[in-house]
């Protein structure tokens, strides 16, 4: 899985510098994705999900449901305050309440 992830991820990237200017700069390039598990958002999402966050603030992720099948889905975080954690419901990621079901 973390070698899909990486692939995936290697896409990303030259997407995004495939659409720079040629004149930009390393300097001037945003941070694109996560490096680290420890960058993404803490939530139970993590055990059945393979994720990178981008701009620091929209999820992105492979998440199995509950027959094992990998779905695309995202979130944008700033929509999941605090004590409020996300999750992967059924393939998907929600944002619920400490407890609550899916």
């Amino acid at each position: 899985m973390k070698r899909f992830a990486l692939i995936m991820a290697s896409f990303a990237v030259l997407a995004f510098a495939a659409s720079l200017p040629s004149s930009a700069t390393e300097s001037e390039l945003p941070p694109l994705l996560a490096q680290r598990t420890t960058d993404l958002p803490k939530g139970t999402y993590q055990q059945t999900c393979q994720c990178q966050i981008s701009g620091g603030i929209y999820l992105q992720c492979y998440c199995a449901n509950l027959n094992a099948r990998m779905f695309q889905t995202n979130l944008d975080v700033r929509t999941c305050p605090m004590p409020k954690e996300i999750r992967n419901c059924d393939g998907n990621l929600r944002c619920k309440d400490k407890g609550e079901e899916c």
